[in-house]
């Protein structure tokens, strides 16, 4: 059987204290999805560490299940995150 091409694109965003893991913590969960990522920035701004990304997820992808995985992830390194889905104008 052949994965369906249909995907949707997200923007999931981190803000809090600057740590080492955020971003392959990130991605681990993405990735578990069977998500990629398209577009990643990072700030550092005094001791605010702040990412914005933009992520291909796959239609099979459950966003409330992601979302609270993230959330697991970000509670265990201290930070906040937040995952909103983007429409194609967006892009």
């Amino acid at each position: 059987m052949r994965p369906s091409r249909r995907r949707w694109p997200a923007s999931p965003s981190v803000h809090g204290g600057d740590r080492p893991g955020i971003v392959s913590s990130l991605a681990a969960e993405v990735a578990g999805v069977g998500g990629n990522i398209t577009d990643l920035t990072t700030r550092l701004a005094g001791d605010l560490y702040v990412l914005v990304a933009e992520v291909d997820l796959p239609a099979t992808a459950d966003p409330a299940a992601l979302t609270e995985s993230l959330r697991r992830v970000a509670d265990d390194l201290g930070v906040e995150v937040s995952l909103l889905p983007l429409e194609s104008d967006d892009l």
